[in-house]
């Protein structure tokens, strides 16, 4: 849309200016004006809107337009007078009225948490010493279950209590999927008598924790949900596939254990979505037609400055909150693995099998100390760090134990990996040159890619091939 103003008390000079309104774009020729009040004339504006130029300057009604050049493009602006409530969107309003949560739910929700993971532990123990008899205590069961969807859909939504809240529901769907299964399910000697009941509680806790997120979703307490949501997603599918071939717990947690160092490397471009319309014109990248179903999106004339903080906020507590639960599952799977009792020397495939459970052990935690180093967040440097300082120690062990060596080797390689730990936090604080970043690289890449091949060599994959071949 063009309009033409002009003034009768200056020069005949035309000049040209677009002004981005809510409303779309309106291209003005303005002849002889002189202020910015006549540009807001010329738009149908009211005098107390704002203008921002290309370069950030705010410009007000009894602004001179000669401060401009022809042809300049302009975003419309807040109005003065404006009350700070007007235009906010749901996570600014989450954001204010965090001060206002029930902070005192807080407390009460983490000792709801600890007793239901304590629950969940010694159901557990109970299992894996086989003490348990056949019958399921249904009641326990069922009020934990109740508990958990109680609290995924009416716990708090805000602060502190809503991640207590979120971890809470976590440990009572696992203590209720604990207690479904009845002890002595399955045998022992065909499998590891924690793998069924592990999976039916991460099952049962991948439920929970989706109706936590669906009822948040939307919120900033949504991101945490979302990451729990994930992780526990994926370790449920891992022991679902290891109980259907009868992999056990240990090819299971070894899987997944080569799988940590692909989904370290991914957390930085995983945590930020940003819409393609919003950095695309599509209308004019467009080569193909659009469906006939398909709905038109249009990119925004500008992009608001709380939007990007809101997206960059996001993405920052996602990429901690992912980090500081990959550490905590490389923690917990890594003694499983690295602990485990060494295979029989049967075969070739058993040497394999053997020798790659150290090498996982090493590669593992070589990645995770070198994969951080660009991180700014303290808790996405410090999460996988920390796991990978533990499976190297763990990996000393390991060697320690297959070798049969003495006190003095192992004391020497657990100093080893402490001093490589160490380093690593020098290195993430600056002290490095170009030749050994550029070599950190290439070790951070292989390391990367032998982790999931390592780990499948673990999980005794050789041995399922020929076992499968051979009919």
């Amino acid at each position: 849309m063009t309009a033409t103003a002009s003034s009768t008390g200056g020069a005949d000079l035309v000049t040209t200016y677009s002004v981005l309104t809510p409303q779309g774009r309106r291209d003005v020729v303005l002849t002889g004006a002189v202020t910015v009040a006549d540009l807001l004339e010329a738009v149908q504006l009211p005098a107390t809107t704002a203008l921002l130029t290309a370069g950030g300057l705010v410009l007000h009604a009894n602004d001179d337009l000669d401060r401009l050049a022809g042809g300049e493009v302009l975003v419309v602006g807040v109005r003065r007078g404006e009350g700070p409530s007007r235009g906010r969107t749901r996570d600014e309003d989450d954001d204010e009225d965090v001060a206002a949560a029930p902070a005192a739910l807080a407390a009460p929700l983490w000792a709801v948490a600890g007793a239901t993971g304590a629950l969940a532990l010694v159901r557990a123990a109970e299992l894996a010493g086989g003490g348990a008899d056949a019958a399921v205590p249904v009641w326990p069961a069922v009020l934990a279950g109740l508990l958990a969807v109680v609290l995924a859909i009416l716990g708090p939504r805000r602060g502190a209590a809503a991640t207590a809240t979120t971890v809470a529901t976590w440990t009572a769907a696992a203590a209720g999927g604990l207690l479904a299964v009845p002890g002595g399910l399955l045998d022992p000697a065909v499998a590891s008598p924690l793998l069924l009941p592990v999976t039916t509680a991460l099952l049962a806790a991948s439920a929970a924790v989706a109706l936590r997120y669906a009822s948040l979703h939307g919120t900033s307490a949504a991101v945490l949900a979302g990451v729990v949501l994930a992780f526990t997603g994926a370790l449920a599918s891992a022991g679902a596939v290891a109980v259907m071939t009868g992999t056990g717990v240990v090819g299971a947690c070894a899987v997944v254990l080569g799988l940590a160092p692909i989904v370290a490397r991914a957390l930085p471009a995983g945590s930020l979505d940003v819409p393609d319309h919003v950095v695309v014109d599509l209308s004019a990248a467009q080569r193909t037609a659009t469906s006939v179903r398909e709905r038109e999106v249009a990119s925004p004339p500008f992009v608001r400055g709380h939007t990007v903080r809101r997206s960059v906020t996001t993405a920052q507590a996602r990429r901690s909150s992912a980090a500081v639960l990959l550490g905590v599952v490389v923690a917990v799977l890594a003694p499983v693995v690295l602990l485990a009792p060494l295979p029989e020397p049967t075969g070739w495939t058993s040497h394999v099998q053997l020798w790659a459970t150290g090498a996982l052990g090493v590669v593992v935690s070589l990645a995770l100390v070198l994969i951080p180093r660009q991180e700014r967040l303290t808790a996405a440097r410090l999460g996988p760090r920390l796991a990978a300082g533990a499976t190297a120690v763990l990996s000393a062990v390991w060697f320690a134990r297959v070798l049969d060596a003495g006190v003095l080797p192992v004391a020497v390689a657990l100093l080893a990996a402490v001093l490589a730990v160490a380093t690593s936090f020098a290195l993430g604080r600056g002290w490095r040159s170009v030749r050994a970043s550029r070599s950190a690289d290439a070790l951070e890449s292989v390391a990367v890619a032998l982790a999931p091949a390592l780990g499948l060599l673990t999980a005794g994959v050789l041995a399922w091939l020929r076992l499968l071949a051979s009919g």
